[in-house]
């Protein structure tokens, strides 16, 4: 099944997230919408200004029961509108965006921030590998990273369950939880010379966030020990090109 396409013509979506928020104030959120759309925010935050165009009679979002701050919920061409959101403090505020395909068009539902549809809503969270160059150490060594976890507005994020990937020549998975800083440290050391990539995997607000990708280079000790692992990409076994029978 494809939304838009055969008995999923026409469909309803539903899409749940946070804003983030850095400082109070007042947020611009354009839209690009065909066809209809309804807009809830949760948390204190109130609405200035925008379409209300049939919303529900309760004011409320379907499933999260969010306030509504804006909606342009009919059939129609291709769109723009502006809903202006006023939110009272810095902090995390729950959203829903309801979205419905009724009649022939487009799909297509875009929400961004300020006056032009030139930058997207940014994501709740980050994580960052640091070193993010190390320098190339022997087998039997020990590399040492650190994650940080920061949200949206750069403020750190404590108790996120991180997840360290090692893949490569020492492949490896080393779990933690970023302490009071919003940072987890993990080490490890390799058994094997080649190079390994590291990326750092949890969940911030709710939702899953990806480090930069580190590549750490294991070189053979100096005098010999240890052995080196070469990865290529999997392939199929071709048959040999003569046979020789005794």
């Amino acid at each position: 099944m494809q939304a838009g396409v055969g008995t999923l013509f026409t469909f309803q979506a539903v899409f749940t997230s946070t804003f983030t928020v850095a400082s109070a104030g007042d947020l611009v959120l354009s839209f690009f919408s065909d066809d209809g759309f309804i807009l809830g925010v949760g948390g204190g935050a109130t609405r200035v200004s925008g379409p209300l165009l049939n919303v529900p009679a309760s004011g409320l979002t379907a499933f999260e029961g969010l306030p509504v701050m804006g909606a342009f919920n009919t059939d129609t061409a291709p769109v723009a509108n502006r809903i202006v959101v006023h939110f009272p403090a810095a902090g995390s505020y729950p959203y829903e965006l309801d979205y419905t395909e009724c009649c022939a068009g487009q799909e297509v539902l875009t929400m961004t921030v300020g006056q032009t549809n030139s930058k997207g809503i940014p994501p709740t969270g980050s994580l960052t590998i640091s070193p993010n160059n190390p320098p190339s150490l022997a087998v039997g060594q020990t590399q040492t990273f650190s994650v940080q976890a920061s949200d949206a507005a750069g403020a750190v994020v404590p108790n996120v369950g991180v997840a360290l990937i090692i893949n490569g020549a020492n492949m490896q998975q080393l779990s933690g939880t970023t302490d009071a800083t919003g940072r987890a440290t993990f080490s490890y050391s390799a058994v094997n010379a080649g190079t390994d990539s590291v990326q750092a995997i949890g969940n911030i607000s709710g939702l899953g966030a990806f480090s930069n990708l580190v590549n750490v280079k294991w070189t053979v000790p100096a005098g010999g020990g240890g052995t080196t692992t070469t990865f290529s990409q999997q392939g199929w076994i071709g048959q040999p090109l003569s046979i020789r029978y005794r």
